[in-house]
């Protein structure tokens, strides 16, 4: 094909790609996912992992259009839907991303990932009972997950259920001791609930 980049080679580079993310060297991750767009402009994986770095690292626009591009390609694909609702909450495009993941949890809603999002996308604009739910199922399919277990307690004290709120967030302090945000919504709570003095 003259191609010096052979299939085989994009998944082996993609997977180099993803540990260089993980170890934090985004740039030689950007690097590898730069050579592979440039032999093949439509991969789609690495179209949305260059855009989720450049999201990170606070070049909004240019993650969007990377990620919208991957989505061209591969229409509907949960992952990069998850990645565009994650941008369009950090541009506080709340109501475009409860659409987005109402229309993606709908369809293949088995992601605790994903239904978290959903639900801080719902608290972001107000719709609390239903952020709820999500938490919820959020945590029926992944049991523990402190993401979801923060949100949920979070979301209650918002929706004026601070007992319901205590009770959530005692047991995510229970199993994650040491995260802050935790003892932070904790004493919120407990404010609210007169518990605290």
């Amino acid at each position: 094909s003259g191609n010096p980049m052979s299939q085989m080679t994009v998944d082996q580079a993609l997977q180099h790609a993803i540990q260089q993310q993980k170890a934090g060297d985004t740039t030689s991750a950007q690097d590898v996912l730069r050579q592979i767009l440039t032999a093949y402009p439509d991969q789609a994986d690495a179209l949305h992992l260059l855009g989720a770095i450049a999201y990170t690292a606070g070049r909004t626009e240019e993650g969007e259009q990377l990620v919208k591009r991957a989505l061209a390609v591969s229409p509907g694909e949960p992952l990069y839907e998850n990645t565009l609702g994650v941008i369009l909450m950090g541009k506080g495009q709340n109501a475009e991303a409860v659409e987005l993941y109402q229309r993606v949890v709908r369809l293949r809603g088995r992601s605790s990932d994903m239904r978290v999002n959903y639900g801080a996308a719902l608290m972001a604009v107000g719709r609390y009972k239903d952020a709820i739910t999500e938490f919820q199922e959020a945590l029926r399919l992944a049991p523990g997950d402190l993401k979801a277990e923060m949100n949920l307690g979070i979301t209650l004290c918002q929706a004026g259920r601070f007992e319901e709120a205590v009770w959530v967030l005692r047991a995510a302090i229970q199993k994650h001791p040491r995260v802050p945000e935790l003892h932070a919504a904790m004493g919120a709570a407990l404010h609210r609930t007169g518990q605290w003095e």
